[in-house]
């Protein structure tokens, strides 16, 4: 099972390349659920070995749902076997990954015997006090109420502060003051999370989970230094691999952000700090399971070559990790290894290359790489630069541009096609592109090589253009055209 988990975004060029990151979880939840109920089975049939056999896959995904109750359930069963100190490790186990869980305060008293009336017995029925609050809250939040919803969840913290459920009830306090538009508050409340359970536990769930919400509430308000710092610490805390190298591949997408803004800045960008950045790629790359993250760690190690410019490197790598990464299984790593390849091609001048690459890329690709982004409008806009720099003939560099103007009207590149950003246009373009509706009447002249003396046309940058063969001085409706 593959779930989409968030975004980054990281910029190269002054391009956007759009990323999901995805995490391939041990145990889907549909097979968690069935194990458990297996578990069940066996557990009333006494065959208590079996039982725990099926239940330490689901216990050994700590972000699986199932996972507490799983850890509770090994623990009864072994107390059934007469292994006390197995289920006495199973249930610290419990209490040092999931904190926020109500199976911890059942299994204590489970531990303590299950006599009514104890100290384990009065923190179990306060336990059940306080997720039967969380659950009533969280119905209404799903019931559309989600003012009311945050209001209950802090009654929960303040009113049941030494049970699991209240950690569970502020963090989706936190959640829904992140959909409330309240960031700054959702940021306090994960932090109280994590300094408050940080300590007690060294790498539990919610903590890890915290650490990230509070690294991606810092990059959407573009302090990305402080999310590179959350998403490190976040990789720390993760209990998987798995996470471990998505947080780490995001603290990576971060820090390209960074160094965007220190272009922005004129900040010079040193070669230790690409290696550093290289170095957290690699250890993502080394923790990660699936092919998937592993083909997006290549990736963004290519981009991090092409921000050191060191473009005869990106170019090598990329081809041999194109060849790898087929476009079949890998679509998107693929085309875009394919669009990095073709803009190292275009700085280092070998332009017909990169226009191959270019055109490659515009004749292959079925729908856009990434959500929100397209390379192939991008691909488009560059092949015009290199057809251009490669004198190809005006019609075929007309073609293109209209082919980007007709296909991708709404893209910042088109719009720079529109205003005038690309040099050496003719009448007869100016003039086609206004009647097909591409160019707007009346719009500025393009920048670009000084107009010819006598063209009076909008647009025109040719000194051989028609319309100078024609003084416009003496010129009337019925006149002969004289000699140039």
């Amino acid at each position: 099972m593959i779930i989409c988990l968030s975004h980054v975004t990281c910029k190269r060029f002054g391009t956007a390349v759009l990323f999901y990151l995805v995490l391939t979880l041990q145990v889907p939840a549909a097979s968690a659920a069935s194990a458990i109920a297996s578990a069940r089975r066996f557990e009333v049939n006494r065959s208590f070995a079996e039982a725990i056999q099926s239940l330490e896959p689901v216990a050994g995904n700590v972000y699986s749902v199932e996972a507490p109750e799983a850890l509770f359930l090994m623990a009864r069963c072994r107390l059934k076997m007469q292994d006390a100190a197995g289920a006495r490790a199973d249930v610290e186990r419990l209490r040092r990954e999931h904190p926020d869980s109500s199976y911890l305060a059942r299994g204590e008293w489970m531990l303590a015997g299950a006599t009514t009336g104890s100290v384990e017995h009065r923190a179990w029925v306060a336990e059940q006090e306080a997720a039967k609050a969380y659950d009533e809250a969280m119905k209404l939040y799903r019931n559309g109420q989600t003012t009311t919803a945050l209001e209950r969840l802090q009654q929960i913290v303040q009113a049941h502060a030494d049970t699991g459920a209240r950690w569970r009830a502020q963090e989706s306090a936190a959640h829904l003051l992140v959909k409330l538009g309240k960031a700054d508050a959702a940021f306090e409340q994960f932090s109280e999370i994590v300094s408050s359970l940080a300590a007690k536990a060294p790498r539990p769930r919610i903590v890890a989970t915290s650490l990230r919400r509070m690294a991606a509430l810092r990059q959407r308000e573009h302090d990305y230094r402080a999310a590179v710092e959350f998403y490190l610490a976040a990789a720390e805390a993760s209990a998987t691999s798995e996470t471990t190298s998505e947080n780490l591949l995001h603290a990576a997408g971060a820090f390209f952000e960074v160094a965007q803004q220190m272009d922005y800045t004129s900040t010079k960008q040193t070669p230790e700090t690409w290696k550093s950045v290289q170095q957290v790629i690699e250890s993502a790359r080394d923790a990660a399971v699936t092919s998937e993250v592993v083909a997006i760690a290549d990736l963004m190690f290519v981009e991090t070559l092409s921000w050191s410019r060191r473009f005869e490197d990106t170019v090598a790598s990329s081809t041999a990790l194109m060849a790898q990464y087929p476009p079949d299984r890998f679509y998107q790593v693929h085309w875009t290894l394919a669009y990095c390849r073709g803009m190292a091609l275009m700085r280092l001048k070998r332009y017909a290359e990169a226009e191959r690459q270019f055109a490659e890329i515009i004749r292959q690709c079925d729908r856009p790489l990434w959500p929100t982004l397209d390379h192939i409008a991008r691909a488009a806009y560059f092949r015009i630069g290199c057809l251009q720099a490669l004198r190809r003939p005006d019609s075929e560099v007309m073609r293109q541009k209209l082919f980007l103007l007709s296909n991708y009207p709404s893209t910042v590149w088109a719009e720079r096609i529109r205003n005038g950003e690309a040099p050496r246009w003719s009448c007869a373009r100016a003039d086609a592109l206004q009647t097909a509706g591409l160019r707007p009447a009346g719009a500025a002249p393009f920048r670009g090589p000084r107009r010819a003396r006598n063209c009076r046309r909008s647009g025109c940058w040719r000194s051989n253009c028609s319309s100078t063969r024609t003084p416009w001085r003496g010129r009337t409706a019925n006149s002969r055209p004289r000699a140039s």
